[in-house]
């Protein structure tokens, strides 16, 4: 199924990236500023993903080439409604935070602040990039596909050993099976018959 992807209005998407730094408190000045422009990264099912540079005219509270993300609630979450797609940014901004207490073989982004809108409705959330390869460049490389595929496991496999009450604030299920059963019950039987990618891995499922 093809998606339009629809018109960004770059100026208005830039203010609200600067006014969440210059207001986080996280030791950004007020003359913070992206160094250039936004540019787009690959998009997910309810997010526009964006990086950026920023600069000012005082000290930055990380070094000067950190590359910023932004992950942008899209305006028709294709899956979810949008409260609820609100709620996964909600706690994804909690998991990376829980997370930045464990050490790990790997990075992890660190959670910036909440992109909000004129309402203060939490619109999308900042974080920091990571060095390396995108996981839609090993994605699209077919030749790095077994690469992909170990590296996600090797990740998922480790942040599923952190103690459960680091991440409390999760639903919990009695067993692997039964949270993913919730999850697919979370999507509708519309979504999953008008979209080919997601009938496929239903049925894989």
């Amino acid at each position: 199924m093809t998606r339009r992807r629809a018109s960004t209005n770059w100026y208005m998407l830039a203010h609200e990236v600067e006014t969440a730094l210059r207001t986080c408190g996280g030791g950004f000045p007020k003359s913070v500023r992206i160094d250039g422009k936004l540019n787009r990264l690959e998009a997910g099912l309810s997010h526009q993903n964006y990086w950026f540079r920023i600069k000012a005219d005082r000290p930055l509270p990380d070094a000067e080439d950190t590359v910023y993300v932004l992950r942008k609630l899209a305006a028709r979450p294709l899956v979810v409604s949008n409260e609820k797609a609100i709620a996964r940014l909600e706690r994804e901004a909690l998991t990376l935070q829980a997370l930045a207490s464990h050490t790990f073989d790997f990075s992890v982004p660190r959670f910036v602040c909440f992109v909000r809108d004129a309402q203060e409705s939490v619109t999308g959330l900042i974080e920091t990039g990571l060095p390396g390869p995108s996981l839609e460049y090993l994605r699209k490389n077919r030749d790095k596909h077994a690469f992909l595929v170990e590296t996600v496991a090797r990740i998922a496999s480790a942040v599923h050993r952190v103690p459960p009450n680091t991440l409390d604030f999760l639903p919990r299920r009695h067993d692997s099976r039964a949270h993913v059963q919730a999850r697919l019950d979370g999507f509708s039987a519309e979504f999953i018959t008008r979209d080919s990618d997601a009938a496929v891995v239903a049925d894989w499922v």
